[in-house]
Order: C-alpha cells, then structure tokens, then sequence
C-alpha cells in the first residue's frame, strides 16, 4: 500500500515518537492518573461526581477539603489507639478502685425474674473483694472476663460481712482497694431461682446509717437495668464499682478516674446451678484481647487514614507510596482483621458479649475496606451498607446492654452516614441543576421532534428508517469494546499448526519482524478475550482509522447528498463561494468537492481529547478502561430529511470497505431523549476494513459515525456545547 499526504505525515509522526521513546506517553499519563499523581479527569468534575468515578477515594482526595477530612478523621482515630495504650499501661499498674471502707454487692433482678421490691435478699450466702493475688480467701477461683491469677496466694477475708435487705454488705475499717470480688451462691437447695440474674457492686468511704435496715429494702421506682455510677444508700454515697459484664472505654482519661475505663454493662448473668458454688470477677484484662480489640485496629488504620489525606501532596516526592485508595483500604482492611482476631480470642475466652462486638466490627470494616475498590454508585451503595451495619450493630448493642437504643453513639457510623447522605444529596442537586442546564436546549430539541412527527412525510421516514436499522439487525443492544489481533502463536496447538500450513513469511500477512520474534498476528480477526488496554494504541490506530474514515464518508455523502461542515471565510475575491453567515455551517459534499475554497474550508470531526478520553474512562467506563472508548475516532455527516438519511444508512451496511458493528437509532419514538438533552440522531459504530486498514494494522478498531438532519444541526451552538460541558461536569461522566 503506497500512502501520501495526511496519511504518510501521520506515520511519520509515530515513528519519530517511537524513536524519541515517547510512543507510549498516554499510556504513562493513564497511569499516572489510576495511581491519583495526576489529577486529569477530576478537576473539572463535580464534587459528588468524583464518588462516582473508577476509583472515588483518589479522585476524592484531588480537593483540599477532602484532604482536611481525612486527615482529622486519621488523627481522631490514631489518638484513639494511642490512648487506649496509654490507659492499659497505666491502670493495670496497681489497683483497678478503691481504697473503700465498705463495699455492696446490691442484686437487681433474680433468676425467676424477680426486681424490685420482690427482691428480699441479695440471693448469695458470701462476697468479697479480691486485690493483686487475684484469688479469693477460699484459694480457689474460676477466672471471669478471662483474666489469670498472678499469686497463688488468696486475699484475707473482710472484718465484718451480712446480707442487708437485697445488699449484701462487707466493711474493712481501715480500708482496701479492689482488683475483683467473689461470690457464692445460695447454700440451701431449691434456691436456684433466688440467685441473682443482674448485680452492682458498690464502693463508698461514707459512714452508714443501717437503722432498723428500712434503708436497704429495694425499690420498685426503677428498672432493674436502670441508675446511674452513683447511689445514695444507708446515709452513704457510693460509687459502681462492678457489674457482671464489662468492657473498656478507650478514650477515657486517665485523670478523670478509673471508673471512665471501665464501661458497665447491664446484661443478664446466669451463676452456676451447683448450690454454694464460688465465682470471681477480675477487672482487669487481659493484654490479648485489650490489644487485639482497643489498641491495634486504631494504630493500623489512624495512620493510612492520615496518609491518604495527605497523598496527593507527598506522593509525588515518594513515588512508591501506594494509591489513595489502597492506602486507605489496607489501613481499614487491616483493622477488620484485628477485630477479627479479637473476636475468636474473646470466643475462646468465653466473653460472648465482646466476641459478638468484635465480629460486628469487623464486619463493617470489611465492607468499607471493599468499598474502596468499587466503582462508581457501587462504591456509594457500599458507604451506604458500610454505615448502616455500624449504625445498626451498635444501636442492637445499646439495646442489649444498656437497654436504651440511644444510649451511645458511634462517630465512624455517624460519619458514615453523613457522608453517605451528603454525597448522595449532593448527587442529587447536581443531576437536578445539569437537567435544568440542558433544559433550554431541550425545549428547543423537543419542539423540533414534535414538528417532525406531525409531519406527513418525516413520520413515513422514521418508520421506514427503523425498519432498516431492524432489517440489519445492529441495534444498540449489541455488544462494542476495542479487540487486538488474534495471535496465531497463541492458538491451540493443531489451530497453529494448521495456519502455518497456510502461510509463511512473506505471504501470512505477518510483518517479518514479528514473525521472528514470534508475534505472528492474524490481519482482520480479533481475540475476544484481548482487550486494547492501552490509550496510546488506541489513539495511534485511531489516528489512522480516522484518516481512512474521512475518505469513506466523502464516498457516502456525495452517494447520498450528505452534507458536511466547513468554516466560514471572509470573500476577499469574486469567486462563485458561497458567502457564510454562521461561523460554522453545512454545505453539500457534492458542491464543497468543486468549489477548492470550500475543501480548504472542510473540516471534519477532530478525534477525541485525550484528557476527554481520560476523563471518560476513569468517570464513566471504569474498569472495563480505554477498550470501551468507541468514539476516538468520529464524524457525522448531515441530512437534509429522513430519506437521505436512512439511504446514507443502506449505503453504509453495504460498502465492503467497513463493517458495521452497532447501530443506535436514536431517531426512534421509542428512545428517551432525556438521557441525551432532547438531541436526537443516528449513531452507527462501525470499522474500516479494507486493504489500506488492514496494512496498516486499524482494521479492529472501532469508530463512531453520527447521522442527523440539518435541522438538528444547526441547533447544536457553541453555547449549547458550554452548557452541556457544564452539566456532564456536574453529573461526573
């Protein structure tokens, strides 16, 4: 094939990029934007736009408030962990309460579900506080919260001890601090159901006013999940100092006392069975599941939360440092696997109350470590889930354990959900506000439609047009993305033995260089199952598709009284061209290729932008990338009515130079003209495959073809483009 003019300093033009070594420098600026060094593509989107593009975090973290927002979030939660650390040390020092002078074990609900006033005893026969042996005065004890004794050596008993109406009370005079506390149950056989079901044991250096004991009667005023760390009880205030179920708070401060670190539970306890059986409570945990559950899920994830915020600004002097979104989504997956850990050591420890806890968190985490990867509405649909399974996890655990639904609020659930809710309202109001951009040109689209449909004869075109698109049998269901050649290197054995057969160098169509290094490629057939995944082929393929694409639409408008657009200039002479009004118009093709002034002024459709492309791909296409860009290449030609249109069609499907691949006839009553603004035309998706494309290696590649009538045309202005440029930005495609 002998090429000349645009076509030879086309390839020129690649062969000296492929020898300055730039070839691929699209590729390069893809990458550059999929790894968010770039911000090409989210610049001009709108800020919800950027949740809906292939990789949200990172185009997300292109705007500066964002940015702050992770940041903050980052430094909340690694100040989390780090005092969660601080507290473990600090409070598993010496004593988890006291020095008191009296403490209470006051039993709230009974095994028969007795409360209240119905509640005459405390339902046990012994308790006592435990100090740093961690055993009880009987030497022997079963651990609870799965905490190990550290002496084997118990605690002295308490100097005086009784039961006191539904308290049972033991004083040490000079005082004693607390590690835990014991128990027995009720020695009397039957005595099963009085055993207690919910407890609060109760510190206080106050003096007592027992009296004749009315003081110690329970109440029916309240619940018995109900009341707050403090009591007044026999002329005393006391301090809770115990339930029997737990878990650490580990925000809390360290100055602000003790009893902030422990988070009391009201959840339902059931004692052994055995008559005057011994159970003790430890307060303090063990170093295992503290870490596993307070401490390390806040120190992973704090940090890459910080890290991604600040990215965009050091990425691009630490190169290796991963994308927005894997940093972001190794930090939370991180914290997912240390929930999880902690929820098979809280398991094996029997703490049920935390194991469950656990499996939630790490449950949510999970989902929004994936969601990190989704794309476009799924990444929002899983935000959604994400803050809902944290939000509902924790009001189910507010019910469980403190019976009240509201009683704590989680603040990742929260922001979850406000994050959530903003993105999609701001979603929202950007498709409302692009509609209302596209709403003026619309009017104008729709009023022509209503002309050409109450027009005898366009009505008859449109009918006789789909029944063509129909005959042919290329709707816009069909399936286009960009194919490379099929390798005969890689076929199956006798499939390659067979074509070598057929062909050898010189005669296979395989240039030689490829047939030696063993890339022997087959001219005109396409591997399904490989994709153009690279922008800088596709352009180069494009390029020169698109040259081939020119000559055949000047073949099909001169067959067809297709028009053309061409720029208008200022007559300076007195040749035959027609003066111009409008800076752009369309002229026939027939009388542009006699008038030299009129091709001079010929322009047909420039190819695609790269950063249009970029865009396109990272906001709309996704992972399916550059092999779902058909309209690299594109033209249009213009009709004056329906006729001349769907003959340009016939003419199309039957010249052996192309093959149509796709044919969206948006001229339809059936298509919805709201998804495109009101404009209306004929989209064909089709490939050059004659002998000059397959030479020169564009025979796969798809181009895009638009059809429409003059009238449609000339309502396209630059203004209409602004608006429309304006509200796709808002929408982020």
């Amino acid at each position: 094939v002998r090429v000349s003019g645009e076509m030879e300093e086309l390839l020129e033009g690649l062969c000296r990029m492929a020898a300055l070594g730039v070839s691929d420098l699209l590729d390069r600026h893809f990458a550059a934007v999929k790894r968010g060094d770039s911000d090409h593509g989210f610049a001009s989107s709108s800020l919800s736009g950027l949740f809906y593009t292939n990789h949200p975090i990172t185009a997300a973290t292109t705007r500066w408030p964002f940015q702050v927002l992770l940041v903050a979030i980052g430094f909340y939660v690694l100040a989390e962990g780090a005092i969660g650390v601080c507290n473990l040390v600090a409070r598993t020092r010496g004593y988890a309460f006291g020095p008191f002078k009296h403490y209470r074990l006051e039993t709230r609900l009974l095994r028969d579900g007795s409360q209240g006033s119905s509640v005459g005893h405390p339902g046990v026969s012994d308790f006592g506080v435990i100090g740093n042996s961690g055993c009880s005065p009987f030497g022997t004890f079963t651990p609870q919260q799965g905490s190990e004794a550290s002496h084997p050596l118990s605690d002295p008993p308490s100097l005086s001890s009784g039961a006191f109406g539904s308290s049972f009370l033991v004083t040490y005079p000079k005082g004693r601090s607390m590690n835990g506390w014991y128990l027995r149950t009720g020695a009397l056989e039957g005595s099963e159901g009085h055993d207690p079901a919910y407890f609060n044991v109760w510190g206080s250096n106050d003096d007592l006013e027992l009296g004749d004991g009315s003081c110690a009667v329970a109440s029916d005023a309240a619940e018995w999940w109900e009341g707050g760390g403090e009591a007044e009880w026999c002329g005393a205030r006391w301090k809770r100092i115990g339930t029997p179920y737990w878990r650490f708070w580990a925000m809390s401060s360290y100055y602000n006392g003790n009893s902030d670190w422990w988070d009391f539970l009201q959840i339902e306890t059931s004692l052994p069975l055995a008559r005057g059986s011994l159970k003790t409570y430890l307060l303090k945990p063990t170093a295992r599941l503290y870490v596993w559950h307070w401490c390390l899920p806040h120190l992973l994830a704090g940090p890459a939360v910080i890290l991604t915020g600040l990215s965009p600004r050091i990425r691009p002097r630490l190169p290796w440092i991963p994308a927005p979104h894997y940093t972001l989504s190794l930090g939370v997956g991180a914290a997912c696997v240390c929930y999880a850990i902690s929820a098979v050591v809280s398991g094996g420890m029997g703490v049920q109350h935390i194991m469950y806890e656990a499996l939630a968190a790490a449950l949510s985490k999970g989902l929004l470590s994936v969601s990190f990867f989704r794309l476009g509405p799924t990444f929002v649909y899983n935000l959604w889930g994400y803050a809902v399974v944290e939000t509902v996890s924790w009001v189910v655990m507010c019910a469980v354990v403190w019976h009240s639904w509201l009683d704590r609020v989680t603040c990742l659930g929260l922001f979850g959900l406000l994050l959530a809710g903003t993105v999609t309202f701001l979603r929202v109001r950007s498709r409302i506000s692009s509609r209302k951009l596209l709403k003026q040109d619309q009017r104008r689209y729709d009023v022509l439609w209503e002309s050409l449909i109450g027009n005898e004869d366009s009505s008859a075109g449109m009918q006789h047009l789909a029944k063509v698109v129909q005959m042919i049998g290329l709707d816009e269901t069909s399936h286009c993305r960009q194919h490379k050649r099929l390798r005969a290197d890689k076929l199956h054995p006798a499939q390659r033995a067979k074509w070598l057969s057929n062909n050898e160098v010189g005669h296979s169509g395989v240039y030689p260089l490829f047939w030696d290094i063993g890339y022997w490629f087959i001219p005109g057939r396409p591997d399904p199952r490989s994709l153009v995944c690279g922008l800088s082929q596709l352009y180069a393929s494009s390029a020169i598709a698109n040259l081939l694409l020119v000559e055949r639409l000047k073949s099909w408008a001169s067959q067809t009284s297709g028009m053309v657009r061409v720029s208008s200039r200022d007559r300076d002479d007195d040749s035959t061209t027609t003066m111009l009004n409008r800076r752009n118009t369309f002229v026939n093709w027939n009388e542009v290729s006699e008038d030299p002034a009129l091709i001079r002024s010929f322009k047909p459709t420039p190819m695609k932008r790269q950063n249009r492309a970029i865009e396109k791909v990272v906001r709309t296409y996704g992972a399916a990338g550059p092999s779902s860009l058909l309209d690299v290449s594109r033209n249009s030609l213009v009709f004056q009515d329906m006729q001349d249109l769907t003959m340009c069609i016939g003419v199309i499907a039957t010249d052996s130079n192309v093959r149509v691949e796709r044919i969206k006839n948006r001229m339809s009553r059936s298509h919805n003209s709201d998804l495109t603004g009101g404009y209306r035309d004929v989209l064909i998706n089709l490939k050059v495959i004659n002998k000059e494309a397959q030479c020169l290696g564009a025979e796969l590649t798809v181009c895009e073809l638009q059809l429409l009538l003059y009238d449609y045309a000339i309502l396209k202005t630059a203004e209409g483009h602004k608006r429309y440029v304006l509200a796709r930005n808002g929408m982020g495609l």
